[in-house]
């Protein structure tokens, strides 16, 4: 999944803001995260924000 897709589906309208938001709550891009980076502690989802977990919740954002 590309990573305007996946800021779409969190509700992002500005993927710029996606960006900078996912970094500063994971400490990684969404880039990073897909190939891997986010998967240091081998909990991938578990780390993520609440508000970008697959947990079929609808969540606004800017």
């Amino acid at each position: 999944m590309k990573v305007v897709a996946v800021a779409e589906v969190s509700g992002f309208r500005d993927v710029s803001y996606f960006n900078r938001y996912f970094k500063q709550k994971t400490g990684v891009t969404p880039t990073e995260y897909m190939e891997g980076a986010g998967n240091r502690n081998g909990e991938r989802e578990e780390n993520l924000p609440p508000a970008l977990r697959d947990d079929k919740e609808s969540v606004t954002r800017r």
